[in-house]
């Protein structure tokens, strides 16, 4: 989309000027970020889960990154002091993708929840949600986005020091502000 595409072309302007002026520049590219007060999708999603409704995403096997805001920390302090960071772009993730019905009973958890989840088929969901307007939120939900964070092994010797599970665990533990 021109969102995205703006971005692409700012990163390579970037590394453009990079090469030009001897600039230091490291380009990172988190995937979904959450953690303590968060907002927008993963919030709703935390809401959703606190609930005692029953929800149609006994179907959602769809595999999804995400990167909390502990790893992002940890892979942004990492690209800043490793010397073979400098020019590279790095995607970054928990390196733990998950389920979004997997995600659900987490976060559920976390909240001392136990969800009902109804087994709607993911092409029900979409139909369903286009009729009232959210084809977009539906197309979100139910696609699989997976990244890979190779490189920043393979380059940096860095893996994400906090699975899916501890970063919950640190969110849900840290105090809200009011």
């Amino acid at each position: 989309d021109p969102y995205g595409l703006s971005k692409y072309e700012a990163e390579q302007a970037l590394l453009e000027l990079s090469k030009n002026i001897g600039l230091e520049v490291v380009i990172i590219r988190p995937v979904l970020i959450y953690g303590p007060h968060v907002k927008a999708n993963f919030k709703s999603m935390v809401k959703l889960a606190s609930k005692k409704l029953p929800l149609p995403i006994g179907c959602l096997d769809n595999k999804r990154s995400m990167v909390s805001v502990y790893n992002l920390a940890d892979l942004i302090h990492t690209c800043m002091t490793h010397p073979n960071a400098n020019r590279e772009v790095f995607l970054a993730s928990d390196q733990d993708d998950i389920s979004v019905k997997k995600l659900f009973e987490k976060l559920a958890k976390c909240q001392n929840n136990k969800l009902l989840m109804i087994p709607v088929p993911k092409s029900l969901i979409s139909f369903l949600a286009s009729l009232v307007g959210k084809r977009a939120v539906a197309s979100r939900l139910c696609s699989e986005l997976v990244v890979d964070t190779t490189k920043n092994t393979q380059l940096l010797g860095w893996t994400a020091p906090y699975s899916v599970d501890a970063s919950l665990e640190k969110m849900f533990n840290t105090p809200h502000k009011n």
